[in-house]
């Protein structure tokens, strides 16, 4: 596509003018939302415990 530069010309000229949804496209663009990653989390698990201590388990770690 040999018109890329010139759209691109444009949308950055219409968001340096004030265009939200502009903004919104060249932000995107030149910095993409970072994704968030979880990480494994591993616990001792009592299945006879009361619920109440399964959490406090869960929660010191």
């Amino acid at each position: 596509m040999d018109d890329g530069p010139a759209i691109a010309r444009v949308v950055v000229d219409a968001a340096l003018a004030g265009d939200l949804q502009a903004c919104n496209i060249a932000l995107a663009r030149i910095a993409p939302a970072i994704k968030p990653q979880a990480e494994r989390v591993s616990f001792d698990f009592d299945a006879t415990a009361p619920i109440s201590k399964r959490g406090l388990k869960a929660a010191e770690r």
